[in-house]
């Protein structure tokens, strides 16, 4: 086994210098903590592009950890881990996706494909949980850094209406103030910036199994047809990348949504939850539009199907 991943990879890097022969490699990800920290590898593309158009030569390559081909060989290498553990420990069957075909098309079915069956959900959590972690841990810190500003600023305004105040209790003030706004700003973008390498990653390794799947198919005597495959590819998988950027506002909107009440509360008192009282009573009017929302969009795709359908018979 050992030897052919090394003649695979030997393969894959072969492949790689002769499609992208000439195309830079994307210097993101290069180990250096500044440089990763304030963007500054962007820097040469930036000022480079200042004065000149942007040429093909000057677009980066995709960063390692998105290329489609690395994405398939970490989701098989993650599979195969997940079900040893599985029959191992619970020897259990669980619901599977049909996408896990698609990637062992070329390979016998074991003892233990057919015993487990492990969901295509669980496999993206296993993948990537560490850094949509990380990405939580950063919104927390903006929801603090965000709560804490607007008292900032009126512990300074006071401070400038007291003539008596001293010097020192200013400048503390002040160097409170940059401090949250700094941490305000690079914890917010750099949640987003993880969310979307993620939604990327996550949407790469999509599209690569749907079209190993696809390639299996027999679209002729299948019910969704060619127009099936299309939304999933077109519109499932952009959703599942829109989702990744904001699944975090489900838990962490309640957690802020009590510290700005805590903090209102402790500012001016009961006065400041009169605001929340009529944002808890729209509740049910957004409940009531989002699902009709839904249910317009379910009906879109059912057109959508037949259409893509009817264009390529």
């Amino acid at each position: 086994n050992q030897s052919v991943n090394m003649d695979s990879d030997t393969e894959y890097e072969t492949e790689k210098k002769i499609f992208n022969f000439g195309i830079p490699e994307n210097p993101m990800g290069d180990g250096r903590f500044c440089s990763e920290m304030f963007y500054c590898w962007l820097n040469p593309w930036l000022y480079h592009n200042l004065s000149s158009p942007l040429e093909e030569g000057l677009v980066f390559h995709v960063p390692h950890d998105t290329e489609s081909k690395r994405l398939v060989d970490e989701y098989i290498k993650k599979l195969r881990e997940r079900k040893g553990t599985v029959n191992h420990k619970t020897e259990v069957k669980v619901v599977d996706t049909d996408l896990e075909n698609s990637v062992h098309s070329d390979e016998k079915a074991t003892e233990t494909d057919l015993c487990t069956r492990i969901p295509l959900y669980r496999m993206l959590f296993f993948m990537f949980w560490k850094p949509w972690a990380l990405a939580g841990v950063l919104y927390i810190v903006w929801c603090i850094f965000a709560g804490f500003q607007p008292f900032l600023l009126k512990s300074i305004t006071e401070y400038l209406e007291d003539n008596e105040a001293e010097l020192q209790e200013g400048l503390v003030l002040a160097v409170m103030l940059f401090v949250s706004s700094v941490g305000y700003t690079y914890s917010i973008n750099w949640k987003f910036h993880i969310l979307t390498r993620i939604g990327a990653r996550t949407r790469a390794l999509l599209i690569s199994l749907l079209y190993d799947k696809a390639l299996l198919l027999n679209f002729a005597a299948s019910n969704g047809g060619i127009g099936l495959l299309v939304n999933l590819v077109g519109n499932d998988v952009d959703r599942i990348y829109q989702a990744i950027l904001f699944l975090h506002y489900l838990w962490l909107s309640v957690f802020f949504l009590i510290w700005i009440m805590m903090m209102m509360y402790l500012s001016i008192g009961v006065a400041g939850l009169i605001g929340f009282g009529v944002l808890f009573l729209l509740v049910p009017i957004n409940a009531f539009v989002s699902s009709l929302i839904g249910r317009k969009k379910r009906l879109l795709l059912l057109r959508t199907d037949a259409r893509s359908n009817l264009l390529q018979q």
